[in-house]
């Protein structure tokens, strides 16, 4: 097997950073809607069926 190339290490730091912003903001968005009773996946979805 080959050693990564320093590109392919940085496309993976890269899509780490990405999904940890993700979770952080699926998150901070939970705990926004709460007071409605809402998660973040319940008021994605109620957008999409909005548009």
């Amino acid at each position: 097997m080959t050693s990564p190339t320093p590109r392919a290490d940085a496309v993976v730091e890269l899509t780490s950073e990405v999904f940890a912003v993700n979770g952080r903001l699926l998150r901070a968005g939970d705990q926004l809607s709460a007071h409605a009773g809402l998660t973040s996946a319940r008021w994605q979805v109620a957008g999409l069926l909005l548009d």
